[in-house]
Order: structure tokens, then sequence, then C-alpha cells
């Protein structure tokens, strides 16, 4: 067993140290006080007994001097000799040791070291520089157990009132303990220091390990002993910190402490909206009044939030307040409306809706509408009410346009409805072609129609022909009969390639027009450039030649003799590219134009035959003719 002596820790540097029997030795030989007071005896002793008495005192001073050393000798050898039997019984001890701690030490924990001290010091803390992972200590019992990892590591041994002390360990392995004793040790500490204490933030309380009473920072200590001083500073929102701080007797030492706060900030940048929170440690939701942009206090950890607000549907995310840190939450509530935007031929009007409880909008042309089938009535000065039936879904916008009739055209109109009937007979020159009448569907291909006396839009539609459209007025007791043409004109079509090739197959919706128009435009495109290559070569020849015929010297007339049949050459060829063009634009054209006269589109051409209209009107029978 090893013991560790641990330096007791004085208040005053004169006061007395601790077990003063263990350093204070008792003396047998009288001080010499006492031999005065008691006085000599005179000497009754002859010369030559003297001398005789001299010799044998110095003849037993030598044998006891031999005999002494030859002791020592003696003793000292056993004790060189025994050394390793001596480390043997200490191995065996520590074994025993060990088996005698291995169920109470190492009952869960058979991974890791131990260290078991015997102290009869109150208090005693065992620290480790890297961990400790249990503390089983007996402070009633005087024993201390920590589990401890099973490397090399030092050790310190604290108490209030004492000294640490340190040591550092060899190598351990799983399942080894380390037994030791730690006592005082007997003698005084005079060496002294200061000590400043701050934090950050300043005014945090905290309490010295060995010195009385409690202490707010910033905080200076005057001529205190030079020692370790575990420290405890507490700031009310922040955590906590403990720590350990060395008193210099050379210098003045100071340690800053930053506290880290329990708290962060929360800032919402949605207005008029109700905030509710739920944290991990309390699944509960609870309401919390903010400030719009302005921080709310939270403590740290991760919350749930929901957002809710009237008319808007609920917003519910997750954050997490770390210390000292401040979280902007600002989403967009999605309403639980819809809005209806209303185009209408008059500019004043109002937008009305019974029991909606909707908020209401800023602009004149929109209203917002409450989930579900609702009824919107607009009106205007000397127009008649329009009612919309509308089916308003959450955020969803609805855009639409609407015709007002005025007063005097709603009587009109009754005063029409009271008036015989005339009947509409509308066809299509495609059988798949839909009929429309003032935007409302009506029939396919050919409808026949009982009609209020009035003008109307009629159109007919076609996926692939497009649309036709115009306007008929029906007469009372009268029959109209409309023909819309979908189909295109031959004339038209062969007008069309005549003027630009592949454009009359677009008319008639035939795709291969786009290849006749590409190779037509490709065609003339190389025509064109041909003949400006050609203006080119021609320019240099004509230079060449004048140059040739006004050479003075035979070098110089051969220089131009090459220039001359070189720009020629290429005179020649940008002529047969050029022809070339020619043709092949020739040819593009002369096959469009026998395809759109021979080959028919998919839907055919218009009829060509004569269409008569005839009808009876108010002011009597009237007749048109269509060629």
């Amino acid at each position: 067993m090893i013991a560790i002596p641990m330096h007791a820790i004085l208040r005053n540097p004169s006061a007395q140290v601790l077990n003063q029997d263990r350093v204070s030795y008792k003396s047998n030989t009288p001080n010499a006080d006492q031999t005065a007071g008691q006085g000599l005896k005179p000497c009754t002793t002859s010369p030559t007994d003297a001398a005789r008495n001299h010799h044998h005192r110095a003849t037993a001073a030598s044998v006891y001097r031999t005999a002494l050393l030859l002791i020592v000798c003696l003793t000292a050898l056993p004790l060189i000799l025994a050394q390793d039997t001596q480390a043997q019984v200490l191995r065996q001890m520590q074994v025993e040791r060990i088996a005698s701690n291995r169920v109470a030490v190492f009952q869960e924990y058979t991974q890791y070291a131990a260290v078991v001290v015997e102290s009869s010091i109150p208090g005693l803390r065992i620290d480790s520089n890297l961990e400790i992972i249990a503390d089983l200590s007996e402070p009633a019992n005087g024993i201390y157990r920590v589990i401890i990892h099973p490397r090399s590591q030092a050790l310190y041994f604290r108490a209030p009132g004492y000294m640490e002390s340190r040591i550092s360990t060899g190598p351990l392995q799983a399942r080894q303990v380390l037994d030791l004793t730690v006592e005082p040790q007997d003698r005084s500490i005079t060496d002294t220091g200061d000590l400043l204490i701050r934090s950050e933030p300043s005014g945090a309380s905290f309490t010295v390990e060995g010195l009385p009473g409690r202490y707010t920072t910033p905080h200076s200590f005057t001529d205190i002993i030079a020692q370790t001083y575990n420290i405890r500073v507490e700031l009310s929102d922040h955590e906590t910190k403990e720590i350990s701080v060395r008193v210099d007797p050379l210098r003045p030492s100071v340690r800053d402490v930053v506290l880290t706060p329990t708290f962060g900030f929360l800032t919402i940048g949605t207005p008029s909206a109700q905030l509710f929170l739920n944290t991990e440690q309390v699944d509960q939701e609870y309401r919390v009044s903010y400030t719009f942009n302005e921080p709310l206090k939270l403590d740290t950890g991760s919350y749930t939030f929901r957002l809710s607000r009237e008319h808007y549907q609920d917003f519910t995310g997750r954050f997490r307040i770390d210390p000292g840190a401040t979280v902007f939450v600002s989403p967009t509530l999605d309403p639980d409306f819809a809005t209806l935007r209303v185009r209408a031929n008059v500019p004043n009007f109002q937008l009305q809706a019974p029991d909606n409880n909707a908020p209401a909008t800023n602009t004149r042309n929109e209203i917002n509408l409450e989930r579900g089938v609702r009824t919107v009535v607009v009106s205007a000065q000397g127009y008649a009410d329009l009612s919309l039936r509308v089916t308003a879904r959450p955020g969803v916008r609805i855009d639409t346009t609407i015709v007002l009739e005025s007063l005097a055209a709603v009587q009109d109109r009754q005063r029409r409805e009271q008036m015989p009937r005339g009947i509409l007979n509308i066809t299509a020159d495609m059988p798949d072609a839909e009929i429309f009448i003032n935007g409302e569907r009506r029939g396919q291909g050919e409808v026949s129609l009982s009609m209020i006396p009035d003008t109307y839009q009629v159109e007919a539609r076609h996926p692939r022909l497009g649309r036709q459209q115009t306007r008929v007025s029906v007469p009372s007791a009268g029959v109209v009969d409309e023909t819309l043409l979908l189909r295109p004109s031959r004339g038209q079509a062969v007008f069309l390639s005549a003027l630009v090739p592949g454009t009359g197959h677009l008319y008639t919706n035939r795709n291969r027009g786009y290849f006749y128009l590409a190779g037509a435009a490709a065609a003339a495109g190389f025509t064109v450039w041909a003949r400006l290559d050609y203006n080119a070569a021609n320019d240099r020849y004509d230079t060449a030649l004048l140059n040739y015929q006004q050479a003075n010297t035979l070098e110089d007339a051969a220089l131009y003799r090459a220039e001359v049949l070189d720009a020629f050459g290429a005179q020649n060829t940008a002529y047969d590219n050029m022809m070339l063009g020619l043709a092949v634009f020739g040819g593009v054209y002369a096959v469009q134009m026998l395809d759109i006269l021979i080959l028919r589109p998919r839907y055919g051409y218009r009829d060509r035959r004569q269409t008569v209209q005839a009808g009876f009107g108010p002011q009597g029978a009237n007749l048109t003719l269509r060629f």
C-alpha cells in the first residue's frame, strides 16, 4: 500500500500544524538551566585511576563502534538480499487486496480499473485528468473507491482545508486495483498570493471551497494561501460552472469565467397571430404572448410551435433555442378562404355574399369567401343584379368576367320573351365540330334550336381546323340557317402555295408544308449566296484582266495572267452553284404545287356549292345568298 501525504491548509501562516506529536520530540537530557540549578559534585578520583578509567573508556568506545558497524552491516545485508522477497510479499498483498475488492468494485465495471483509498481526511475527493467512470466511496468508513480508465493518468486528491496532492500512475490493466493511503502531512504553509475572479456577464455569485461566505463577481482576494481552490460560480438563467484555480505566490492570479446562458430568444415576424408552444420536456401546448418582431426570451431546448389566426390556416413547425442565440420565425399563413375577382362591363359595381364571414378586402372588384359553395350577387346602379354560384376552396383565387344587363335591356328581353320564338339551324362542315351559342355549348356538327328573338354569337370549334364564328339575328317566328365553314378553301390553298412554297399545305393542316418551306428557303438562300460569290469573282476577274493588259514586264504579265485565270475559275464555280440553287428551288416549287393541286387534305376542301339562307322577321321575308 502506498502512502501519500496530504498538506494541511492553514488560514494563518503562524498557526500550529496538524498532528504535533508526529513532528515534536521530548528530550531525556535536562536543559542547561536545570543542570545549573542542581550544582556540580566534587571529583574524588586519583590521577592513576583516572588514566586507567580513560583507557578503559577508550577501549570500550572502540569495541562499541566496531560492534555497532558490524550490526549495521549484518542488518543491511539481509534487507538488500530480501528486496525481491519483499516485493513478492507486496505483490501478494496487492493481489489479495484486489481479490477482496473484486466483488465490490468490479461488479458492474469489469472493463475498467479502480482506485481504493483509505484516509481519515473527511470530504476527500479523487479526480483524474481523464475521467472518473463511477464513484463508489464510503466516506463514513474512510474508504474511497473510484472507477477509472485502465490507462496511464494523473490522479488528484482534494479535500476542504487541505492542499491537493497529485500522483501519476503507470499503465493500468482492466480489473486492476490501485491501493493508496492518503493522510495529512504535518507542516505549515506560509506562501500567499492574490486572486481576482471575473465573470461574463458580471454579477455572478460564487463560493470558494475552504473559504467562508459567498462572493459576487468581480471580486479580488488578497494574501490567501497559494494553493488550488475549487470555485462554484452561479448566475440566474445561466449554467452553473465549477472551476479550479491555482493561486500563484509570485504574481496575481486572474480567472475569467464565461457563463453559458440557459435561454435564447425567439422573434416572430408574423403579425396578428397567436403563438402556442410545446416543449419536449412538457408534452402540453400552452399559449405565449409575444410582440411582433420583438425578441421573446425562452429556455434552451427544442420546441414545437403553432401560429393561429382567424380566417387563416394554422402553421405548425419546429425550432431549437441554443444558449444566447436568436431564432427568427416568419411563416406566411395560408388563408382559409378563397378570393373572387370579378371583371364586368360597367365601372362601378358591388359584390355581396350573404352569410359570409371572411375578412373584407381593400379592392372593389374582389371579395373573400369562406370555404364551401357561396352565392355572390353583383349589382350596379341602372343594371340588373347578377347572381354567381362559386365553390370556394382555401387559398384559391378565382377570376371571372361577367356582363351586366341594363334595366332597359332586361325589359326589352322580357318583352321579346313574350314574342313567338324563332328557329336557328346551325351546321358545321365538320361533323365533329362543337357548336357554341353565346359561349355555351349547344351540340356537335348540326343543331336546331328554338330561340328567343335576339342576336346571338354562334361559333364552331374544331381541334385541328380551329374555330369559325359569326353573329346571327333570329327573328320572331322565323327560321335562320347558318353554315360555319371550318374546312380550308382549295383556291386559297393554291394561291398560298404559289405565293410561298409550303404555306398552302400549312393552311390545310398538312405538316409536310414545313419541309417544302424549309427546302425552298434553303435553296433560295444558297442561290443568293452563290450570286454574291459570283459578283465578287467577277470583280476580281475585271481587276486582274485590267492589270494584265497594263503590265510593263513579262514577270508582271505572268503574275496577272495567273490572277485572271484564278478569278475566271471562281466565277465559273459561283455560276454553277447559282444554277444549282435555282434548280433545287424550282424543283421544290414544282413538287409542292403538284401536291397541293392533286392531293386533297385529310378533311377535304370546302363545299363549293352555293348556299341560300331565308328567314322571316318583323319587317317581312328576307333572303341571303352565299356563293
